[in-house]
């Protein structure tokens, strides 16, 4: 039965490739992340309250915004750009886990402090969203409210047509 369980797992291993929670990439079975991903371009504290940098990368000059303080977990550059990508158009939803869990944690490391009442997330085209079969956004905003115990709601409703962002 051993033998069985042990065919049975390198058979699935084979059609079912372990993936790196980051980006997709088809990587080693006793990692979690591939090497690019592994040297993905984070943010670091202390941080810019404008434009969500580390302060040693701010070039923002403090500039006043229509919010008032801003966090993410990376920069929009390099591995992450392909990572996001894949999440949203090489349909890839199951990168939220990773996605969602860092921007959790970076929300606990920065608002610690607040307690936040609701979740809510960027709507969609509805053209789009069939296409893809699923809102990025909302997939992230369910994983964080489980994460944080927060309820999550479509409060924004797309009334036009704003352009791909």
């Amino acid at each position: 039965m051993n033998d069985f369980l042990s065919a049975l797992n390198t058979f699935s291993k084979a059609l079912f490739p372990n993936r790196c929670e980051l980006c997709g990439e088809v990587i080693e079975l006793d990692k979690k992340l591939c090497d690019n991903c592994l040297d993905a371009p984070v943010i670091s504290a202390p941080l810019c309250e404008f434009c969500g940098c580390s302060e040693a990368d701010c070039t923002c000059k403090k500039h006043k915004n229509e919010y008032k303080r801003i966090v993410a977990p990376y920069y929009y550059r390099d591995v992450i750009v392909s990572a996001i990508h894949r999440f949203k158009d090489d349909e890839m939803p199951f990168l939220s886990n990773k996605l969602a869990k860092d921007m959790y944690d970076c929300v606990l490391r920065e608002y610690s402090d607040i307690e936040f009442d609701l979740i809510t997330y960027v709507p969609l085209r509805k053209l789009k969203q069939q296409k893809r079969g699923f809102n990025q956004s909302a997939l992230l905003a369910e994983r964080i409210s489980k994460l944080m115990n927060v309820p999550v709601s479509p409060l924004p409703v797309k009334t036009r047509y704003t352009g791909i962002q």
